[in-house]
């Protein structure tokens, strides 16, 4: 779609958010901006939700490691805060918080939430450590890493959006929008993303991860399930690493976010995260210019 094909770039005022962590026992809480409400444990299946002001929460499933050679699904039911909220030059905040996974004692899972109050959209990204060696990985006949499950059933219309789709007849990478249809999903079609959006034409959403994408050497991918169920998992390059208690396994950062309207909608609120909020360093956000002279030569043919 058009609205996912130009971000603008320019100074914005940071303001300040407002979040409040409340607890009904000692492994619930709640992480809440004016625009959205995070909630840990998530229920049956989830490790935590999302939900904004309309349309009923999104549940995020756990992310699965091989640890040893034998998958770990990183259930935490108990969650605790590590460390004071921060706020980041952008006026973003990060919160941080750590679990024990449930049936292995050796290792946590951490969660950092970068969320404000501009924005219905949230990143966010894991952490998982050891207090013994472990081998992390496995090889890919055995299975991948994959970091969340969010069901889409409700979301007829989804498409996945490539940005940086390379196009012989303008010589210049372009986004690109592909939707995906029902025999994609009983198909167990795969696609690289880096987004996907969905919509009912009354709530639609955004889900992505920050990692760069290109056709054919895929570092991640969706993998569309049946039920209409989607899952990023990890490609490649996350195999023979040694976890233990001084090395940690890191993932990348990822984003959710849902707004009431169509496509046109979230892709506009999206825009606007990845201008304001995406950055920390507000230098990459001030209007320059650059000129390109090889570029226009090659679309004048001059």
């Amino acid at each position: 779609m058009k609205s996912f094909a130009v971000i603008r770039s320019q100074q914005v005022c940071c303001v300040l958010v407002f979040l409040v962590l409340a607890g009904t026992n000692a492994g619930a809480a709640q992480v809440k901006t004016s625009r959205v409400k995070l909630s840990f444990p998530g229920g049956a299946g989830a490790l935590w939700t999302y939900a904004t002001g309309g349309g009923a929460p999104l549940s995020v499933a756990p992310p699965t490691f091989f640890i040893d050679g034998k998958p770990v699904r990183a259930q935490v039911t108990k969650l605790k805060e590590t460390e004071a909220a921060r706020t980041l030059p952008n006026g973003s905040v990060e919160r941080h918080f750590r679990g024990q996974v449930q049936g292995d004692a050796t290792l946590a899972l951490d969660i950092r939430f970068r969320v404000s109050d501009r924005s219905p959209i949230v990143r966010f990204k894991y952490e998982l450590s050891s207090s013994v060696s472990h081998k992390f990985g496995s090889p890919s006949e055995q299975g991948v890493v994959s970091y969340f499950d969010i069901p889409l059933a409700p979301y007829p219309n989804v498409a996945e959006v490539r940005l940086a789709e390379f196009v012989d007849l303008f010589h210049s990478y372009m986004p690109h929008e592909e939707p995906l249809e029902p025999r994609h999903f009983h198909a167990g079609a795969k696609v690289i993303g880096p987004l996907l959006v969905a919509s009912n034409n009354t709530r639609s959403l955004v889900v992505a991860y920050e990692h760069g994408s290109t056709s054919a050497n895929a570092f991640l991918n969706f993998a569309l399930q049946p039920d209409r169920t989607v899952r990023l998992q990890a490609v490649k390059a996350n195999h023979d690493y040694v976890l233990g208690p001084t090395r940690p396994f890191e993932s990348l950062w990822f984003d959710l976010g849902a707004v009431t309207g169509n496509k046109d909608a979230i892709a506009a609120a999206f825009r606007e995260f990845v201008r304001v909020d995406l950055s920390v360093s507000q230098e990459t956000r001030k209007p320059y210019i650059f000129y390109n002279t090889w570029n226009l030569q090659e679309r004048e043919k001059q």
